[in-house]
């Protein structure tokens, strides 16, 4: 595994959580501003359907799978569930008239790993292709566009579609790049609820077989407390626009502080109004602005 590999897991994860709670709410994000709303979608006090760990029980029987139970290798957890998203037919979640979330899901993720989304999100490049558009300061409106080989995109796109286990070995730096924003993802989920152990410790389980080094690194991320300032800190230059992209997986934009957090982190970023809008379009999200 590899720590690319890992953040493609929880990206997966985070969009699996939001999609499974959109569909349950019969609609997403159809809630008052003034709602405190769901909490992170790993799952707190505030959340009512459960966080990912409830929901990935769910998708597998009620039942935590560990790599050693899963009987993939070097998959296992987490991976073992996208194996039947990503390639319907070949698990039991495929298709619209299955008992899962199925075909409505596959259509959210599409625009992540690099197909159609109805609505509009990412797509042709997939979300590699997008966190690729920004490095650099680039430019959100320039379209979706296959991210160029080799780089953290690719690399990226690559472990979206192997179940998390990118078939090239990605670089120290994309190493480095993956760490930080793992570190934006769960910061963004943990904004406007807390996150106990419980749903901790099942979503760090469906990672699957994850090394001791990249695990302490998500479980670091975990014990951080929220500080836009401590993260922006440690955002290498040219990563801002992708830190802000992947604030935005890991939460569900459907409360007063999650706007606030987004808000200060853009702020903090030297991301404007103009920018940021154009990133939640590119990404099928609501705008921050008006």
């Amino acid at each position: 595994m590899s720590l690319v590999g890992t953040l493609a897991k929880m990206a997966l994860g985070a969009a699996i959580a939001k999609g499974v709670s959109s569909m349950s709410k019969g609609a997403a994000r159809q809630r008052p501003a003034s709602n405190p709303g769901s909490g992170s979608i790993f799952g707190s006090d505030h959340s009512p359907e459960g966080g990912l760990g409830d929901l990935l029980e769910n998708l597998t029987g009620g039942s935590a799978r560990t790599p050693q139970s899963s009987g993939q290798g070097s998959g296992g957890g987490l991976s073992d569930i996208l194996g039947g998203l990503v390639n319907p037919g070949t698990g039991a979640q495929s298709g619209r008239g299955s008992a899962g979330p199925g075909g409505d899901l596959m259509e959210m993720l599409g625009g992540m790993l690099g197909g159609a989304r109805a609505g509009g999100g990412t797509a042709g490049g997939g979300l590699g292709g997008l966190l690729e558009s920004l490095s650099g300061g680039g430019a959100p409106e320039r379209g979706p566009a296959s991210p160029a080989p080799g780089s953290l995109g690719d690399v990226l796109n690559d472990a979206f579609q192997h179940g998390g286990a990118p078939q090239s070995t990605p670089t120290k730096e994309q190493e480095d790049q993956a760490a930080v924003l793992l570190r934006a993802i769960v910061q963004a989920a943990k904004c406007d609820g807390r996150i106990d152990e419980r749903e901790k410790d099942a979503l760090m389980q469906h990672l699957g077989d994850i090394s001791p080094d990249e695990a302490e690194v998500v479980n670091d991320a975990f014990r951080r407390p929220v500080s836009v300032d401590g993260l922006v800190r440690d955002v290498p230059r040219g990563m801002e626009a992708q830190v802000y992209a992947m604030s935005l997986v890991g939460l569900d934009l459907d409360s007063q502080a999650e706007a606030k957090y987004l808000h200060e982190l853009g702020q903090a970023l030297g991301i404007d109004a103009r920018t940021a809008n154009a990133i939640h379009q590119r990404m099928g999200e609501p705008a921050l602005y008006g």
